[in-house]
């Protein structure tokens, strides 16, 4: 942005590039100032005190049963 600027002889184009520098500085401050800046967070996430994981007995149970009945068909 700054190589256009220097390029140019125009004032409004001057202007324009300005402000265009302004505004993408002010972005870059906010986002450089919160950690948050684009995304906030509504509940941060929690660690399980219960470890949940799928029950091999059950599975293979009803694997067998489900296999058994398919089977019989």
């Amino acid at each position: 942005m700054t190589d256009q600027l220097e390029k140019t002889q125009v004032v409004a184009l001057e202007q324009v590039f300005y402000s265009l520098i302004e505004e993408q500085m002010k972005t870059i401050l906010l986002a450089n100032s919160r950690a948050e800046y684009l995304f906030k967070t509504i509940y941060p996430a929690i660690a399980s005190e219960i470890r949940v994981r799928p029950s091999r007995s059950l599975i293979a149970v009803s694997g067998t049963i489900l296999g058994g009945m398919l089977g019989v068909l």
